[in-house]
């Protein structure tokens, strides 16, 4: 917030006009984790709009003070990063590879299909052959598990 007033005070509220909404639209409509990558969208916005040539970049100023917190928060995300990668290299994260290997079937996640959709596909012959899961990696949420069942006709 301090860094919008500050880029206010300095005359540009133009400039400062669009990350502002563009941050209040992220915050109101898409705050949930997969999203929060606009976040820094955000944030690169705004320290071009408050930069200036003109300053030193010895002496403290709100340019180089936000260029610092930039680099202070890609620092932070660093471990999530190393988290996230360390996760995906272990673990089975989406179980559409291990699904598109069985020919000539129906796929589906198990979540989409309705009861009476299922008695359907037994009445059209068709059987549970196997169910593949895989676990999606988000940070800050518990692990839940994604799964995709094959039925094949008899």
């Amino acid at each position: 917030m301090l860094v919008f007033a500050l880029a206010w005070c300095r005359g540009k509220p133009l400039l400062i006009a669009v990350p502002l909404v563009l941050g209040a639209f992220i915050v109101e409509v898409y705050l949930r984790l997969w999203h929060t990558s606009l976040i820094w969208v955000v944030l690169i916005m705004v320290l071009w709009a408050v930069w200036d040539e003109r300053e030193s970049l010895t002496r403290p100023s709100l340019q180089n003070i936000t260029a610092w917190v930039f680099a202070l928060i890609c620092l932070l995300q660093l471990p999530w990063t190393v988290a996230a990668v360390r996760f995906v290299r272990t673990h089975s994260t989406c179980p559409a590879r291990a699904t598109a290997d069985p020919p000539d079937v129906i796929v589906f996640r198990e979540t989409t299909v309705t009861p009476e959709q299922l008695s359907q596909l037994g009445q059209a012959g068709y059987v549970s052959k196997q169910s593949f899961c895989g676990t999606p990696f988000f940070p800050n949420q518990p692990l839940t598990p994604l799964c995709m069942d094959v039925v094949e006709k008899q």
